[in-house]
């Protein structure tokens, strides 16, 4: 009798995943192929680069000032300083090296937070199209088949399940 309730109550559960799984739809499209197609990110990395060219020229200005700062320690050096001398250039060299290293890191968080920002309004719109399709086509999941580097993250989907397209003339783009 507990065999025969046992094998029931298997048999209920595989019918139950049976259910769910029947139910479930998924999609996959690729962002980044619909992202470099849109008009709008050429923009936006015309912007960006502009911007990362605005900080480069800001550091280029404390690196030249560092050169020169340690070209000058390096003649006075070998010409006699002081011990005091020697140690009050010494810092200030130091000083201006760790001013360089904090500002590159700086200007590596604003272009980030920059291109997020630039950014968001695209990815925003990607992702509101990419609800329709989903809602249009009963999906339950529509998915990235690709990764920021460009390896796909799905190695095997049915063409039918691909949205790429679809979202593409939603999106008002061309894909070649």
């Amino acid at each position: 009798m507990k065999q025969k309730i046992y094998i029931l109550g298997l048999l209920l559960v595989i019918g139950m995943v049976s259910a769910v799984d029947a139910q479930t739809k998924m999609g996959y499209t690729n962002v980044e192929l619909l992202m470099a197609y849109m008009p709008e990110v050429k923009s936006v990395e015309n912007k960006l680069s502009n911007f990362e060219a605005s900080l480069t020229q800001k550091l280029q200005v404390k690196q030249t000032n560092y050169q020169s700062k340690l070209q000058e320690y390096s003649k006075k050096k070998e010409s006699g300083l002081s011990a005091d001398e020697d140690q009050r250039r010494v810092a200030e060299i130091q000083r201006l090296e760790e001013e360089i290293q904090k500002e590159a890191q700086e200007a590596e968080f604003k272009l980030l937070r920059k291109r997020e920002e630039l950014l968001a309004p695209i990815t925003n719109r990607i992702q509101e199209k990419i609800d329709e399709v989903a809602r249009e086509g009963n999906f339950t999941y529509i998915i990235n088949n690709s990764s920021g580097n460009g390896v796909p993250t799905i190695l095997y989907g049915m063409e039918t399940m691909n949205v790429t397209d679809e979202l593409a003339a939603k999106l008002g783009i061309s894909i070649e």
